[in-house]
């Protein structure tokens, strides 16, 4: 799994780009992948 954004720049929305190539939109979990990202808040993808 990669951290990713995609869209117009200044617009752009962040997601996970996964093993088996799908791209999932995490922009309605977390604002962007950022230090209070990585400081704790945790997203399970199922």
């Amino acid at each position: 799994m990669k951290l990713s954004r995609f869209g117009i720049p200044d617009h752009d929305k962040t997601s996970l780009l996964l093993d088996v190539g799908r791209r999932v939109e995490d922009s309605t979990f977390v604002a962007d992948h950022d230090e209070r990202f990585f400081g704790g808040v945790a997203i399970s993808i199922q």
